[in-house]
């Protein structure tokens, strides 16, 4: 099995006996020996306990440290394992409080820790040397210590304040440390961690002293954590007595996309560079959504029809404009862009009566969507301009010379440039613009008519995935009338289709999800491609994780297949399209966000 670019981590903070450097350093052992991890973190002077105060200076402890880093150093050399470890140590005649990092019966580096307050009484504030002897080796020695490790950068620091040349040079960090707990320390510590992870679009993985420390001033909480680009991926509970672990899968591939496409630039050159190989794990440790676009809370939602709104207020106001004219079939699609446009209008002092929703049933119109989009503009107030485009459509049929039974693309195509065309001419005839509805998901794939639904004067669903309107709609509706909100909750329930094939009995033959597979995993491929990076075996390998149980492997697979082949070759529809907001950080205008030719070769992405 081919590792995916992930690799596993681990925050330890053991139970502490403070001064036993013997008990402690067995505990150390035990933990690097029995933890599948490739990389383990342990506090800041976890070999003696962090509070032993002017202890630390005494020759013994410094020398039984010593001691301790050599039996850590042998015990773990067969492994291929990154160790970091906290101790005292005696440097060229002066005390620096350090984490060791090792590998592989190696000493990598020391990364020393510029003291604050009380600390000053023991350890010395700078070290001017750049590379210090011990055990028997020339070690580089710094404040930031940053390691080449071929597939990623690893940077460690002791620091509360971590140097923002390391966070921008490395891909993980590493953070000993011997936090006081205080009322409010929580939130104000996981604030920190998280901008630190986000600024430098790294993964933060923290270890704190704990259970064990003494009680005589302060409490330690044993607090462990790993953050990834300002996101908490994995934590401990606080004040466990017997210690605390977790291990977490970083992606360090992600991480490494991140930062070329933000075009970070690295001023910290690495102190040593280290081969070292990610090892293959059968199930990842970290978690990973289904919708990846969606958030715990609504605040997002709120911010969503926000943008919405003064995107269209502020089109309007530029163009001295009035009226906007959509296209309503009592989808999903076309639901939320009415009750958008509506709250807009409203919130602004603007006539609701100037949205002009357009119905224009056709073939493949079923029953339950008309009845949706009457209820709905029923509870809003509004009329609909009513137009059927089946008699203009089958004169087309007959102008071009296309059998009408022939059910066909050119069938399909022809019902949805007619409406377009009937929304351009009319938005025309009142001094109006259309107003696009299609969503981020179809543009996406590329599901939808080249100058038909494809084209609009306003984008404005351009932004949002097909898995964040279903939501987004059910909030709009509650901002309007329990009402509104009853004849939503039934639109989405109500199946995904174009409707351009033959109804049977008011009913709908012809399925999206059914064409195209999932909007849900479209969304998951479509946020992990751009987002992260993800070609297709990993996509597939993270897929398989996140959706097991819920979809057959042979569906994910064909799905992923469908979602690669139109992205690639529909790219020529992105690359003429309308204007229309960014949402998300994923965006797909060829303007501003994603830039792609429309004959590329996909064939790095194609099953082989």
């Amino acid at each position: 099995m081919k590792n995916h670019g992930f690799l596993r981590v681990c925050a330890v903070s053991p139970r502490v006996y403070l001064g036993d450097i013997a008990r402690n350093t067995a505990q150390i052992i035990h933990s690097i020996q029995n933890t599948d991890a490739q990389i383990l973190l342990f506090p800041e002077l976890c070999i003696t306990g962090s509070s032993l105060g002017d202890l630390c200076t005494q020759p013994i402890v410094l020398q039984r440290c010593l001691d301790a880093l050599r039996c850590i150093r042998d015990a773990s050399a067969d492994l291929e394992k990154i160790i970091v470890v906290g101790l005292p140590l005696l440097l060229a005649d002066r005390l620096y409080n350090t984490a060791a990092v090792l590998c592989g019966g190696n000493i990598l580096g020391i990364a020393v820790k510029t003291p604050q307050n009380e600390d000053n009484r023991c350890f010395t504030a700078e070290i001017a040397e750049t590379e210090v002897m011990l055990l028997e080796e020339a070690v580089p020695a710094t404040a930031a210590l940053l390691l080449d490790c071929e597939a990623f950068r690893l940077g460690v620091c002791l620091d509360k304040n971590i140097d923002p040349a390391l966070l921008q040079a490395a891909h993980i960090v590493l953070q000993p440390s011997t936090e006081v707990s205080l009322v409010d320390g929580q939130q104000k510590r996981s604030t920190r961690l998280a901008q630190y992870s986000e600024e430098g679009v790294c993964a933060l993985v923290y270890a704190n002293a704990g259970f064990g420390e003494s009680t005589s001033y302060h409490v330690y909480d044993g607090y462990c954590a790993v953050y990834e680009r300002g996101a908490c991926l994995a934590e401990t509970t606080r004040f466990e007595r017997e210690g605390s672990s977790l291990l977490c899968d970083v992606d360090i591939e992600a991480l490494a996309y991140q930062k070329r496409r933000l075009r970070r630039r690295r001023s910290l050159e690495a102190a040593l560079s280290w081969g070292f190989s990610p090892k293959t794990y059968e199930n990842l440790l970290r978690p990973l959504s289904p919708t990846p676009f969606l958030r715990e809370d609504e605040t997002y939602l709120e911010d969503m029809a926000a943008m919405q709104a003064h995107a269209l207020l502020s089109r309007l106001k530029k163009i001295h404009c009035q009226k906007s004219v959509l296209g309503l079939s009592g989808g999903l699609d076309s639901s939320v862009c009415l009750l958008a446009s509506y709250l807009a209008y409203q919130r602004s002092g603007m006539e609701v009566q100037d949205i002009l929703p357009i119905t224009m049933p056709g073939f493949g119109t079923g029953n339950q969507t008309k009845s949706n989009a009457a209820d709905l503009l029923q509870t809003l107030g509004l009329q609909a301009i009513n137009i059927d485009i089946s008699q203009s459509v089958r004169q087309h049929f007959q102008d071009i010379g296309h059998d009408e039974t022939l059910l066909d693309v050119t069938y399909e195509n022809a019902q949805a440039r007619e409406r377009t065309q009937i929304l351009m001419d009319y938005a025309n005839k009142i001094g109006g613009i259309v107003l696009g509805t299609g969503d981020m998901s179809e543009i996406a794939l590329g599901f939808c008519t080249y100058n038909g639904d494809h084209m609009s004067m306003y984008s404005m669903n351009s932004g949002i995935p097909k898995t964040a309107l279903k939501p987004y709609l059910l909030y709009l509706a509650k901002q309007i009338s329990p009402a509104c909100e009853a004849v939503c909750a039934r639109i989405v329930g109500t199946p995904i289709s174009p409707e351009l094939l033959p109804v049977q009995d008011g009913e709908l033959q012809q399925r999206s999800e059914g064409i195209l597979g999932s909007y849900e995993l479209h969304d998951f491929f479509l946020y992990h491609f751009i987002e992260e990076g993800y070609g297709r075996e990993k996509m597939l390998f993270t897929a398989k994780q996140v959706f097991k149980g819920r979809y057959a492997e042979a569906e994910i697979q064909n799905t992923l297949d469908t979602f690669f082949r139109r992205f690639f070759n529909q790219q020529f529809k992105r690359n003429c399209t309308a204007d229309g907001i960014g949402i998300y950080q994923v965006g797909l205008s060829p303007h501003s966000a994603w830039k792609m030719p429309s004959d590329v070769y996909d064939s790095l992405w194609r099953a082989e």
